[in-house]
Parts: C-alpha cells; structure tokens; sequence
C-alpha cells in the first residue's frame, strides 16, 4: 500500500474566525513500518484574542486519526 508523504487536516469555527489543524509527515521506513511526526498548527483568525489551542485535545484526535488507519483495506485497483 502506497502511503501519502503529508495529510493535513483543518479544523475551522464559523468560516475561518477560528482555526486550527494537524498536519501529519508520514515516512515508509520498512513494508510494514512507517515513521509518523504531527505537528499542530497555530491558532488563526480574527476572533482568537485571548485563546490558546488545546494541545492534549489535538493530540488525542491525532492519535485517534492514526489508529483509524489501520482499519482501513488495502484497495487492489483504483476507483
């Protein structure tokens, strides 16, 4: 299975006011062993006077979205 070098996901409150992401470096070291660093973004937007991202929240969806991978089958054929 082909892994992807970077994902990002975005998280975005009321069309940018406040957002947020986690984006993923994932490195093949072996067929069955892959290196994976994220890192979390800053928080952006006009309404973020005063607010600070939940760091240990970010982390544990990362690590979620991580476990999630391994539910997933290898597809054979592209759609």
């Amino acid at each position: 299975m082909e892994i992807p070098r970077e994902m990002h996901i975005l998280y975005s409150i009321d069309d940018g006011a406040v957002s947020t992401g986690l984006k993923f470096t994932l490195e093949e070291l072996a067929p069955d062993r892959t290196r994976v660093v994220f890192n979390v973004d800053e928080l952006k937007g006009h309404d973020t006077e005063g607010l600070a991202v939940n760091t240990a929240k970010l982390h544990a969806i990362a690590y979620e979205a991580l476990k999630k991978l391994d539910d997933f089958d290898e597809v054979k054929d592209a759609a």
